[in-house]
């Protein structure tokens, strides 16, 4: 019979979200290639039209690779050319948060199937908006993508990882 959500989706006409793969034991040089040719290289839309880019530069933010000190990479995009050219490798970072590394393959979905994309209340998180997307019935149930505006139309990811619980702020879509 399915679940509620499932029986509505179906009556609306779309298709309950797949959850896609986690990447799992994926070394850094790895998810590079993974993000490069599955977020980077694609254009994904969200149901507004906005368009939201993946560029290298974004990279060590998602997954939140950090120095062997644990601060914040300084040139996160000369790091991840580095990584690509096997000129830093795994031993040079502390490991990168693997829940969010496992689960960049939600990121597509996120942007382009949300449940919602709020206005940014968090004072900590510098970004314009979020988008949430659910992918389980308890626990960490949705995947936050929070991104900064650069036009009119386009917009950047800041940080993505999964919360218990919908942001508050403005309802932004749907409306």
């Amino acid at each position: 019979m399915g679940s509620f959500s499932d029986r509505l989706l179906a009556a609306l006409g779309r298709r309950p979200t797949t959850i896609p793969a986690l990447l799992k034991n994926y070394s850094l040089t790895q998810l590079i290639a993974w993000y490069e040719a599955n977020l980077a290289a694609i254009d994904i839309f969200d149901p507004r039209g906005h368009q939201v880019v993946f560029d290298l530069s974004r990279f060590a933010y998602l997954i939140k690779l950090n120095n062997l000190d644990d601060t914040k990479l300084s040139k996160p995009l000369q790091a991840v050319e580095k990584i690509k050219a096997g000129e830093l490798s795994e031993k040079d970072f502390i490991a990168p948060n693997s829940d969010r590394a496992e689960r960049l393959s939600w990121l597509s979905l996120t942007v382009s199937e949300p449940l919602s994309i709020r206005r940014n209340d968090s004072p900590f998180i510098p970004a314009d908006e979020v988008y949430t997307k659910q992918f389980a019935q308890s626990g960490y149930r949705f995947k936050l993508l929070y991104c900064v505006r650069m036009g009119e139309s386009l917009l950047v990811p800041v940080t993505s990882f999964r919360h218990r619980r919908e942001p508050r702020g403005e309802l932004l879509w749907p409306k």
